[in-house]
């Protein structure tokens, strides 16, 4: 089935506001990626991950939203999609909602408390580096040129 997946990015300048998602790795937050990495990453079997569908349960039975996203835009190379999510909930660390979203993904240290799920902020400051890409008819236009 085809579905559209909005970039992180254009999510925090839709929402204008900071953003939170999660990417499923096989590898340590610590890994430099390369070519090989990515490479093995995009044939991720997302749509199997036992840790990805428990989050989704858990988000749902929590009644915190979410929807598919894609990394940052990068313009120098197309990403399959790995299963990322958008986290439907403000950057705020004093709110209560976000802080259990901590205590389920982090360690008390910032580390992952997920093998191989990666808790990842994104803020609208960065986004407005893309903001170009909202043009009308930029994506069909780079789809052409690529």
């Amino acid at each position: 089935m085809i579905m559209r997946i909005e970039h992180i990015d254009a999510i925090a300048r839709k929402t204008k506001r900071d953003v939170i998602y999660v990417e499923f790795h096989d590898r340590p937050k610590d890994v430099q990626r390369d070519m090989a990495t990515m490479a093995i990453q995009d044939a991720l079997d997302w749509e199997h991950l036992p840790a990805r569908r428990k989050i989704i349960e858990w988000l749902d039975a929590s009644g915190i939203g979410w929807r598919p996203c894609a990394e940052p835009a990068n313009l120098s190379c197309m990403q399959a999609y790995r299963g990322q999510l958008y986290i439907d909930l403000q950057f705020d660390k004093s709110s209560p909602a976000f802080q259990l979203l901590e205590v389920v993904f982090e360690t008390h240290d910032g580390h992952p408390r997920i093998p191989g799920v990666w808790f990842l902020y994104y803020s609208q400051e960065q986004s407005m580096a893309n903001a170009f890409h909202d043009a009308p008819g930029f994506w069909e236009h780079w789809a052409e040129t690529f």
